[in-house]
């Protein structure tokens, strides 16, 4: 059978394949330590807290640690109102860091690395406890209480890392022995300093590795990942830090972190099941749409060219995508 056909007959089903729900985080009394960055974030953060908040009902403890910087609205104010209302709500405030330290990824690495100290420093974390790591900009709408409780409870792993439902998104985090073995944006770099077309680059080394995973696969070990959420065993994360660079090169921050958990021989998996969002900012341009409106273009401007001939079809063919769009 043609392997696109399966694939296809897989997307329509997913949705109502239905999988055990494993509830044994709950019942075996783990506790979750709940953290993330925040940045201008004034418009959304109150509402991201609260839905997070329920996804974690019946853990037997939950922390939060919430370390905002830089940030040009009310958004560390509603952290502090949010730090009186809900129990054991930590916010870690770094000021302004774009000043002193205008490179992005770094400034992110050490907003990381004040959250993994102040685990280690304040609260306690045992073998019983995870980290789960949040983006907080409502990437992670999808994401269900019974996809954490299935992960946590499946104990296949000590890093489990969130799939979209559409296209895998986080290439920049991704390290795979196979598939994406090294930083995809040095792989574009080096492809256009041989004179490869910028755009024909950046779809080789970066959209090209934005594949889907169905649900019902099998957890896909990496070396790194990250794709918005990930849930880690606290105590493999002792002694850890983020960093921005391997070698004096710039990598996404959570690559040197995940690469020290595997040389310690954890396991890290991309969890299929465990669907954070469908599709996100930078796979919107991959929907299923496009790859059937080209074609069906294509097709049409043919049929028309052989009917009434090229330049009258060609005018016919301009008019209908216009008003197509």
């Amino acid at each position: 059978m043609c392997p696109k056909l399966v694939d296809y007959f897989l997307w329509l089903c997913e949705g109502c394949i239905v999988r055990p729900v494993n509830n044994n985080s709950a019942q075996f009394g783990q506790s979750i330590i709940i953290v993330g960055l925040a940045r201008n974030l004034a418009h959304c953060i109150e509402k991201e807290i609260r839905r997070i908040e329920k996804l974690f009902r019946g853990f037997s403890q939950v922390d939060w640690v919430i370390v905002e910087s830089d940030s040009d609205d009310n958004t560390l104010k509603i952290l502090s109102e949010l730090s009186r209302k809900i129990e054991n709500f930590n916010v870690v405030s770094l000021g302004r860091l774009r000043d002193s330290i205008p490179h992005r990824v770094e400034r992110i690495a050490i907003c990381r690395n004040h959250y993994l100290s102040f685990i280690e420093e304040r609260l306690k974390a045992d073998a019983q406890t995870w980290v789960c790591i949040f983006d907080l900009d409502r990437l992670n709408l999808k994401l269900k209480k019974s996809s954490i409780e299935n992960a946590i409870g499946s104990g296949i792993a000590d890093v489990y890392f969130a799939n979209q439902q559409g296209p895998y998104y986080d290439i920049f985090a991704l390290r795979h022995k196979y598939f994406n073995p090294n930083d995809c944006f040095d792989v574009q770099k080096k492809l256009t300093d041989e004179g490869v077309d910028l755009h024909l680059a950046t779809e080789m080394a970066v959209y090209s590795k934005m594949i889907r995973i169905p649900k019902a696969s099998a957890p896909l070990d990496v070396d790194s990942a990250f794709g918005g959420f990930g849930i880690y065993r606290s105590t493999a994360l002792t002694g850890l830090r983020y960093s921005h660079e391997i070698e004096g090169k710039l990598v996404c921050e959570h690559v040197p972190l995940n690469l020290a958990l595997a040389a310690r021989g954890y396991r890290l998996v991309i969890m299929p099941n465990l669907v954070n969002a469908r599709y996100t900012e930078h796979t919107r341009h991959l929907r299923r749409s496009r790859y059937i409106c080209t074609p069906v273009r294509s097709l049409t401007k043919n049929l028309l060219f052989w009917a009434v001939g090229e330049s009258r079809s060609q005018k016919m063919y301009e008019k209908l995508l216009e008003f197509r769009r």
